[in-house]
């Protein structure tokens, strides 16, 4: 009778196993060495690679950088600024292809004012950027810098058009409030001048009272006004008027600098051309003020306007610290691959864990080729001989 191996219940020692090892040598270095091999490729392409972080110096409001954090994924707007960096092509491209919410979330993580962590009104206080290159060091440093340029550059071009079109619309509202404000203070001065003058008629024909010289201006408006003399009315209308002409002139300056600021925006969203970056739109603004307000002459009015644009845009980003990078720590350089634990012990457990699997791979096979000669061993037991046969078919029939 055909008896089993150990193999077939279950009960492999070790015996069994260099017996498995010895008779499928060459299967276990051939596996072993294809799953090394595989193993090495994936620790080198995605484990162990050379990565660089750095710190950057920012000053956002914490709502206003979650908003814009969604124009980080567009690659449409990534591809219009890569072109206007220097830098290999490669890398480029590499980040082009890899920008995706998963990486920002994974490589950009924003750090919030302590005092207000976790409450409204928050404040980011910079960016902690992480990156990483299987080529070199220099690879990892550079993508870093392209990512960090990328992200700031975003939240420049997004601050610089929400802060224009704001200004723009602000203009042209100011523009109706001033008219409207005009058009009433005008109409009062007016009606307070017909006032004036009959009083002034009714102040005439009064004989002089000694009441004038009694501190008794208290109103002239109203019913309370009704009761106190005639020339003490005079005086009270006559002081409104000039605080009122004292209004008019402010509101009639306010609306000459509004009228200047109008202006400039209008003929600034003329000549406004399509930015690849924001840098450039940045260039662009300030040099476009620069040329537009030198050719207004050097009035206090086109001054206060200049300085007060230059202010509410200009100096406004830089105090955010988008009109560049401002690298407070790194970008680190790194000497070497890292990764989980140190590159040697890991293609030593590979090693460890590729001849454990060549062997498992040679019991399996020792096993089933075990399994298969006993099935053709009890097949031939069991099948009839050829005289059987024969003397079966030739026998007497009933």
């Amino acid at each position: 009778m055909y008896r089993t191996s150990p193999t077939d219940v279950g009960e492999i020692g070790l015996t069994e196993v260099i017996a498995a090892t010895r008779a499928r040598f060459w299967l276990v270095i051939a596996a072993s060495a294809v799953v090394l091999t595989i193993g090495v490729v994936f620790l080198d392409r995605y484990v162990y690679q050379y990565k660089t972080e750095a710190f950057l110096d920012l000053r956002r409001d914490l709502l206003v950088y979650n908003t814009q954090r969604y124009a980080f994924y567009d690659k449409k707007q990534l591809a219009l600024y890569l072109e206007s960096q220097p830098g290999p092509d490669s890398e480029k491209e590499r980040l082009l292809n890899e920008i995706s919410e998963n990486l920002i979330r994974r490589n950009v993580k924003p750090l919030l004012n302590s005092s207000q962590k976790g409450g409204d009104g928050s404040v980011v206080v910079g960016l902690e950027l992480h990156s990483q290159s299987r080529d070199s060091a220099e690879s990892a440093v550079g993508r870093l810098r392209l990512l960090a340029g990328y992200i700031i550059d975003t939240q420049l071009m997004q601050s610089m058009r929400n802060t224009l079109r704001d200004g723009y619309l602000a203009s042209m509202a100011r523009s109706r409030q001033l008219d409207t404000q005009i058009i009433d203070k005008s109409t009062r001065l007016r009606d307070m001048e017909l006032s004036l003058k009959e009083m002034s008629g009714i102040a005439a024909r009064t004989p002089p009272s000694r009441e004038l010289s009694e501190q008794r201006l208290i109103s002239n408006v109203g019913e309370a006004g009704r009761y106190l003399p005639p020339r003490v009315q005079v005086i009270g209308i006559e002081s409104s008027m000039s605080s009122l002409r004292g209004e008019l002139r402010e509101l009639t300056v306010e609306r000459e600098r509004n009228g200047i600021r109008l202006g400039f925006y209008r003929k600034l969203y003329e000549v406004l051309p399509e930015f690849r970056s924001g840098a450039q739109m940045f260039e662009f603004f300030s040099t476009f003020v620069h040329d537009y307000f030198a050719k207004s002459g050097e009035s206090e009015n086109v001054q206060a306007v200049r300085n007060e644009l230059m202010a509410a845009v200009v100096d406004h980003l830089r105090a955010q610290r988008l009109d560049r990078l401002y690298f407070t720590a790194g970008p680190s350089v790194p000497i070497s691959r890292s990764g989980p634990i140190p590159l040697f012990g890991a293609i030593v457990l590979l090693a460890s864990l590729s001849v454990a699997f060549g062997i498992v791979l040679a019991l399996l096979v020792n096993a089933v080729s075990v399994r298969w000669k006993g099935a053709r061993a009890i097949n031939s037991s069991t099948r009839p001989s050829m005289p059987d046969r024969l003397s079966v078919a030739s026998g007497p029939v009933e």
